[in-house]
């Protein structure tokens, strides 16, 4: 998948066996396994549309 690093930030390509998501033209959006985003879904001043995923666990997980 297309990957554009933050500034300073080595690549980390996916670990065997694990899934990405890639919707848009095979790029990536953020990898889970180095929580980092992707330059390419970066947001800048041209975006006009943001989601925001929040992830979390209950006291009892």
């Amino acid at each position: 998948e297309d990957n554009l690093p933050s500034p300073g930030q080595a690549d980390h390509p996916a670990p065997a066996g694990w899934g990405f998501c890639a919707p848009a033209r095979d790029r990536a959006h953020a990898r889970r396994w180095t929580n980092r985003q992707s330059g390419l879904s970066a947001v800048r001043d041209t975006t006009a549309s943001v989601l925001v995923v929040a992830e979390a666990l209950h006291p009892t997980a």
